[in-house]
């Protein structure tokens, strides 16, 4: 259910992000169109994100495994 709200004299949907604790996932932040506007304005591409992310993803892996 989504409830609007009045933040700065507009009205903004917050939807399922009313409720302490719930984030949005990474696939919903990374297919906003704001976040492509400042990857595009910093020179960020989705594969640069990519490798970025499956590079965290293998050290995480390779410290918890050498524990």
């Amino acid at each position: 259910m989504s409830m609007p709200q009045k933040r700065f004299g507009s009205t903004v949907s917050v939807g399922n992000y009313v409720v302490s604790g719930t984030e949005p996932t990474l696939r919903e932040v990374l297919n906003d169109p704001c976040i492509h506007l400042l990857m595009a304005r910093d020179g960020v591409t989705h594969g640069d994100l990519e490798l970025l992310i499956e590079s965290v993803r293998h050290n995480r892996r390779a410290g918890q495994s050498s524990t």
